[in-house]
């Protein structure tokens, strides 16, 4: 863990001028029993928690989201309905953030294969406003963060339904063809998802509705446990990833 800690500081430091270079990524695969990936991820993770403080859910797993109110009441219905029922990252991420016109111009530019980043970028933009966002919002962040320091490979991911999830892998090796579960992508590739976190949350005292922080080991991890970890925060419901956007 001593060389992972090393190679961590180092890419930080690597970063900090805005662009990891080529150069600079060989230096550090030198560093032994370390991955690049790893540590490019952690510092991927540590720029979203400074940036986003609310991590919504929507997910029927738990008691009191909101998602099990949706067939039957509107938007505006479930964010006012009894507080006890939906959380603050909720009233944040779908009362204020997605009612954004970035945020929709964002989505629709997202949808056109020609302006993806545009939209990644707008996407990720708002939620840096806001401070909160779905996995969706973070997974964005992540992406244009390490897409301005060049760093690739680079694949934002989705799972396929009935999962819904959205994270970004670096170092991927391979094609959209190899497994779509993580097994091939490579020893090195990783899978960056600060959404896993939960992320800081406000005192317990004005906090609304459960968290769903499973853990630091579900934010950064070889792809190889990609499988393992999503079968474990989505029981019953994985059922492998699909591409949404890579840079080679």
């Amino acid at each position: 863990m001593a060389n992972q800690n090393t190679l961590d500081k180092l890419v930080t430091e690597m970063a900090k001028d805005g662009e990891i270079t080529t150069d600079e990524m060989n230096k550090a695969k030198q560093i032994k029993d370390a991955n690049v990936n790893l540590a490019i991820a952690r510092m991927a993770a540590k720029y979203v928690n400074q940036n986003v403080k609310l991590a919504a859910n929507w997910d029927s797993r738990f008691e009191k989201s909101a998602q099990k109110n949706s067939n039957k009441e509107s938007l505006t219905d479930r964010l006012w309905q009894p507080l006890k029922s939906i959380t603050q990252a909720d009233l944040c991420v779908y009362g204020i953030l997605r009612q954004d016109n970035q945020w929709h111009d964002g989505m629709a530019m997202r949808a056109d294969p020609y302006l993806k980043i545009q939209g990644f970028e707008a996407i990720a933009a708002v939620a840096k406003q806001y401070g909160c966002g779905n996995c969706m919002e973070i997974a964005a962040m992540v992406f244009m963060y390490l897409y301005r320091l060049k760093v690739r490979p680079l694949y934002y991911m989705a799972l396929k339904s009935p999962a819904d999830h959205a994270f970004v892998v670096i170092g991927r090796k391979g094609s959209e063809e190899d497994d779509n579960n993580g097994g091939n992508w490579g020893k090195k590739a990783v899978v960056c998802d600060p959404w896993a976190s939960g992320l800081p949350r406000k005192p317990a005292s004005v906090t609304l509705g459960p968290p769903h922080a499973f853990g630091d080991s579900y934010v950064a991890y070889p792809t190889a446990l990609l499988k393992k970890n999503m079968e474990a925060m989505f029981p019953g419901l994985f059922n492998g990833v699909s591409l949404v956007h890579r840079e080679e």
